[in-house]
């Protein structure tokens, strides 16, 4: 007759949100499970936002249905907390593969024109073309300093981004801290 003879704990939270009591009707129609009197069927019931999972089995011997009544409102909000985490790690994933190869191409671009600029100002340094005024070989000197610096930044920057990915070695060291910030304070001078 569809009627609830017994309830456990959780399913008197969810009969008593339905206004619902023992001996009533059951909330869900298990004459539909009829043709498979003794399989075992897994229903959601959504009631005030939180989800019961009924496992109902018939026993067709004693001409009555189980309904077992499971709170999972937190098994589902974990999955889709999964989901999220999952979306997440694979976005977090393809963003760290686009910058490496951001990166790489930036460094081709970056490093030919480079080079270029770097081997024209050695060959007019050495006078290949003639001879230089004291001017000149001044302004390819610091056009030179200064494209060796461009290179370096673009190496610790592939450097950096190679430590980030895990593809690149680091080691731990002492060193003189003094000799270090003498060092940085002139590189910025120049």
């Amino acid at each position: 007759a569809n009627a609830i003879t017994f309830a456990n704990t959780s399913a008197v939270d969810m009969l008593e949100k339905l206004g619902i009591q023992v001996g009533k009707a059951f909330p869900i129609n298990l004459t539909a499970y009829a043709e498979q009197p003794n399989g075992v069927h897994e229903v959601d019931l959504i009631v005030d936002a939180l989800t019961y999972r009924v496992r109902i089995s018939g026993l067709e011997e004693y001409g009555f249905w189980n309904a077992y009544c499971t709170d999972t409102t937190e098994v589902h909000a974990l999955l889709d907390h999964q989901v999220e985490i999952k979306s997440a790690l694979t976005l977090q994933r393809d963003l760290s593969r686009l910058k490496e190869q951001f990166l790489a191409s930036l460094s081709h671009e970056l490093r030919t024109p480079l080079n270029a600029i770097m081997g024209l100002s050695e060959a007019l340094n050495e006078q290949v073309y003639g001879p230089l005024t004291d001017k000149q070989s001044e302004s390819l000197l610091t056009i030179w300093n200064s494209g060796d610096s461009l290179l370096g930044l673009i190496n610790d920057m592939l450097d950096f981004s190679r430590i980030g990915a895990g593809k690149y070695p680091t080691m731990t060291s002492r060193t003189d801290l003094r000799s270090s910030a003498t060092a940085a304070i002139y590189g910025c001078r120049v």
